[in-house]
């Protein structure tokens, strides 16, 4: 591998020394790296743990941790020392196009878009209403160098040039119209519109799943 091609590592914002993020679109965790915890710390975490009133879920919340590293600490296996990242299982988004990285982080959980982790590490921040698009269109592939920050009608024309078969004059696909029916009663039109990570407003969920639009369409609720 050149090194122009080689693979990229940088920390995801707000995650800063416990994930990151690399140019080929995996996502990484440094687990006993999450906290430069001092000997006072692990030796207080150890007493807490000893004392059999906290559990180890209220322990990484006090000291900022996840609850992997508390169970390093109580059971001796680490101290602050460094050792070699997880890579993270992805997973695919509720709509199936793309694919997700759940990130820890005080005591809670938050699913986010790998190519939008990708593209916001990398390129910079997205501007209200920009998009990231796939030059191929395949919503997978997360290398950088297939990614950049455009507007919808930058997706569109993607569309065309990969000639999926699709109206390229819409926003959605056949597949993202059944999926937001079959959501209804499940998530929230919000949280579709964020699911979906396409430039729509919840008044377009409402009127699909009220079926005043795409009417020609069956599937869903």
């Amino acid at each position: 591998m050149s090194e122009q091609n080689k693979e990229e590592w940088r920390p995801i914002d707000g995650y800063d020394g416990m994930y990151e993020i690399s140019t080929e679109g995996r996502a990484r965790s440094w687990k006993d790296n999450m906290i430069k915890t001092s000997m006072n710390d692990v030796d207080e975490i150890r007493d807490m743990h000893d004392t059999g009133n906290y559990t180890q879920r209220q322990i990484a919340i006090k000291f900022g941790i996840c609850q992997q590293q508390v169970s390093n600490i109580v059971c001796f296996k680490s101290r602050n020392k460094v050792t070699e990242p997880k890579i993270l299982r992805l997973w695919k988004n509720a709509c199936g196009r793309y694919v997700t990285a759940t990130l820890y982080k005080n005591g809670k959980t938050k699913s986010y878009l790998v190519h939008r982790l990708v593209a916001e590490t990398f390129i910079g921040r997205i501007p209200d209403g920009g998009v990231v698009c796939h030059k191929d269109d395949v919503g997978t592939n997360n290398f950088l160098e297939n990614l950049y920050i455009g507007t919808q009608k930058d997706n569109a024309s993607d569309v065309r040039k990969n000639n999926n078969n699709i109206n390229v004059n819409a926003k959605l696909r056949i597949e993202d119209v059944v999926f937001i029916r079959k959501m209804k009663g499940i998530a929230t039109r919000k949280e579709i519109v964020e699911m979906l990570d396409i430039d729509i407003d919840v008044s377009t969920v409402s009127d699909i799943q009220r079926r005043k639009t795409w009417k020609h369409i069956d599937g869903g609720a």
